[in-house]
């Protein structure tokens, strides 16, 4: 899927909030990187930051009437998928005893076993590599890798200055060696998120939608369940039927479901 840049992540929200779905979808796939590196960064797994990305991307749908417009999108989102992988953690009770430098990924069972032991070691490099930086580097560099984020959207997603950005990942670069960091990048390419995840998220949200419909009262369900062009039609007639009771004249009711109220001047006697 292709998404227009040209369309700001506040009119994306405005539209979502309007019940255009397709709008949803594109912040989805424009942001789903920054909800797996934040869940990533305090899970330490990618099947479990997948998930929490997921249900944060959820909670974002619930939540985006509190949303400022004003505000930037990633950072909420960040913010708000981070949040959710420290409850996963609180809900296991291992959130104090969590050992980064031991966690790897559950093997792939496609995989054959020498691939699979040779992913395994690989991700302990990793994990070892990351959990010797402080976490402001480590969440910074885990963003840069994770899906080639630049630094001025590194940025805005973590809400620091620029110059705090580069630092952190020079900082990080000179303590890591430069095979590390080439198996860092290749840990996160490997386990990249496909559209897959994007489609699996709108579905959820579509099931969702479906599931509040029907606890709605009976009139309110059927509008839910109205097209646009259906709801164009109910509020002229709505309109028509107002009109009447006010006794105001109708001038014309054109192609576009407009109507037109006739007025007519007094003149002075």
């Amino acid at each position: 899927m292709k998404t227009d840049e040209k369309v700001s992540d506040s009119e994306l929200a405005r539209r979502t909030l309007d019940g255009d779905l397709e709008a949803f979808t594109m912040l989805v796939y424009r942001y789903k990187d920054v909800a797996y590196a934040s869940a990533y960064s305090i899970l330490w797994n990618f099947e479990d930051a997948r998930d929490i990305a997921q249900e944060a991307w959820i909670r974002v749908y619930q939540s985006l009437i509190k949303f400022n417009l004003n505000d930037s999108f990633s950072a909420w989102l960040y913010k708000i998928s981070k949040r959710c992988a420290i409850d996963y953690l609180r809900k296991r009770k291992d959130f104090t005893t969590v050992d980064l430098s031991t966690i790897t990924n559950i093997p792939d069972q496609r995989m054959k076993p020498d691939e699979e032991q040779e992913d395994k070691e690989a991700y302990e490099i990793v994990h070892r590599a990351l959990a010797s930086l402080s976490e402001v580097n480590r969440e910074t560099t885990i963003l840069f890798y994770i899906n080639g984020f630049s630094q001025v959207d590194i940025s805005e997603i973590l809400s620091v200055p620029l110059g705090t950005v580069k630092r952190r990942l020079y900082d990080s670069r000179k303590l890591l060696q430069k095979e590390v960091i080439k198996m860092v990048g290749n840990a996160f390419e490997k386990n990249k998120l496909e559209w897959k995840f994007t489609q699996d998220v709108v579905n959820q949200v579509s099931e969702l939608k479906k599931n509040i419909v029907d606890y709605l009262p009976d009139g309110f369900q059927e509008l839910a369940r109205m097209s646009d062009e259906e709801l164009r039609d109910r509020q002229k007639h709505l309109l028509k039927s107002l009109i009447e009771v006010l006794g105001v004249p109708v001038d014309k009711v054109d192609d576009d479901k407009k109507i037109t109220i006739k007025f007519t001047s007094m003149s002075d006697d």
